[in-house]
């Protein structure tokens, strides 16, 4: 299983002194290098050893979607204390 988007984590946020909610983009590519070589490397086991079973889940990308596109995910995710702030309204 790939990461999730880390650099949206309210955390991160925080840390990185984020202004209005936007992600760490720093840390987002760092997790998408990640991924990549995880795929990459999930990829080459299976072709070097063809009767194993894996499978790759890509997290990053479906988080990134609702995160982007709040309004098709329901009411709640438009309050931006769900997804924007870090901490402490």
């Amino acid at each position: 299983m790939g990461l999730p988007p880390v650099g949206c984590a309210p955390h991160f946020l925080w840390e990185y002194g984020s202004q209005n909610g936007e992600c760490i983009e720093y840390i987002n590519n760092v997790v998408m290098e990640f991924n990549y070589a995880l795929r990459y490397m999930s990829s080459e086991f299976i072709r070097q050893h063809p009767d194993s079973m894996i499978s790759y889940c890509d997290t990053f990308e479906g988080s990134v979607d609702i995160l982007e596109n709040r309004d098709r995910y329901g009411e709640q995710m438009h309050h931006k204390y769900y997804i924007q702030i870090a901490c402490c309204p």
